[in-house]
């Protein structure tokens, strides 16, 4: 974090239309114009709540299009994708004088008076209802986001762009300090000028040519987040119109999407049933890995029968139910010799919540079939018995 830069004294030798010259101080300063004060640290914000365990909020996403004036922690929110963020503390120190950014709601709970309208206005409301704020600090601890796994993070966010936006909280500020509220010109203030805040109880600080009451001070705690930018990727553009899926198959986080194509049918009810059967094979074999990797037992009945491509159809078919088709191409004509031929792609999605019960009917329809051909072993049944229980 970068010490403050210099908050520097604005002159305007001018004359009110009208009304006589300006007031000014000894030094010729307008006693009644207010100060240019410096922007505030970039992405830096003061909290709304100051604590000594703020991880809860590290990682958690802020809404796009949020302004300045309203963000605070508590609008920033966890998402699936928060997952992929934990938290370290490292040391820091130094001590700071800086300008930093607070929600407008932020003021209300530190105690700050409301300026009222005048010369300089836009500043005042700007530093006098808590849109920027002067801190003065020691650093003592940084509460740091890591993305632990970038390419789960990044994936995560393609498949669910909603569950990301372009910044989260990425970094927690620990130390001791005071919150200032500006409070006009030091020149004014001075000379008995235009003084908002005169007269309020414990008086005010002067700083480079401005007035300064202290609002609030703050003990070795977290008083402050920066926000910091997401690893965001667009999602996978349309490539070919209303069928761009085709060739850039989505992704989400409930489930798998899949992409049957059939082969030439002599119709066209025809193309789109085999159309629907190729998706839903690609989902029993998508279905042996996902069980493979999760159960050894159900992974041995299953995974040597979808070795055989009849079971595996078989499978497809128990399976029908729990894989939903979507979106359909319309079908492409293809004229041969033996006249017209028809071909079909479907987008179907398999979601995850259905494995188990997929599961289970893809056991009872190869058990079916085995035994209705007279070569289901004892050991088969207990296996594929095995393989369709609820886990």
């Amino acid at each position: 974090m970068r010490p403050s830069a210099r908050l520097l004294p604005l002159a305007l030798l001018a004359t009110a239309c009208g009304g006589g010259p300006v007031k000014t101080d000894a030094h010729g300063v307008p006693s009644d114009t207010p100060v240019r004060l410096t922007p505030p640290a970039q992405s830096v914000f003061l909290r709304a709540s100051f604590d000594a365990d703020p991880s809860p909020y590290l990682g958690r996403f802020l809404p796009d299009g949020l302004a300045g004036e309203a963000t605070d922690e508590n609008q920033a929110a966890a998402t699936r994708c928060s997952r992929y963020v934990k938290t370290e503390v490292v040391p820091a120190s130094g001590s700071f004088d800086e300008t930093l950014n607070s929600a407008l709601g932020v003021s209300a709970s530190l105690g700050f008076e409301q300026l009222p309208s005048g010369p300089g206005g836009a500043v005042e409301a700007a530093y006098g209802k808590g849109s920027a704020l002067r801190v003065r600090y020691t650093l003592t601890a940084k509460m740091r986001a890591i993305v632990t796994d970038p390419d789960a993070f990044d994936q995560c966010c393609r498949a669910a762009p909603d569950q990301c936006s372009n910044r989260f909280l990425g970094e927690m500020l620990r130390g001791t300090g005071e919150v200032f509220q500006y409070a006009g010109n030091e020149a004014g203030a001075k000379a008995g000028g235009r003084n908002p805040l005169a007269g309020v109880e414990g008086g005010l600080e002067f700083k480079q040519g401005a007035a300064w009451k202290r609002v609030t001070r703050f003990e070795d705690v977290y008083f402050a987040f920066r926000t910091q930018a997401a690893r965001l990727a667009a999602p996978a553009a349309d490539a070919g119109g209303d069928c761009g899926w085709a060739n850039a198959v989505p992704r989400s986080l409930d489930g798998e999407y899949f992409v049957g194509v059939s082969t030439p049918a002599a119709s066209e009810a025809q193309a789109r049933d085999l159309a629907a059967r190729n998706a839903q094979v690609q989902a029993v074999r998508y279905l042996g890995e996902q069980v493979s990797a999760s159960t050894k037992t159900k992974s041995h009945a299953l995974q040597g029968y979808l070795e055989d491509e009849a079971l595996v159809q078989t499978a497809a078919a128990g399976v029908t139910r729990r894989v939903r088709a979507e979106k359909w191409c319309p079908a492409e004509r293809i004229d041969t010799p033996e006249g017209a031929h028809f071909t079909s792609k479907v987008l179907v999605f398999f979601p995850n919540a259905e494995i188990d019960a997929a599961t289970r009917d893809a056991a009872a329809a190869i058990r079916a079939k085995l035994q209705a051909e007279g070569r289901l072993k004892p050991e088969d049944a207990r296996a594929l018995d095995e393989a369709g229980r609820a886990p």
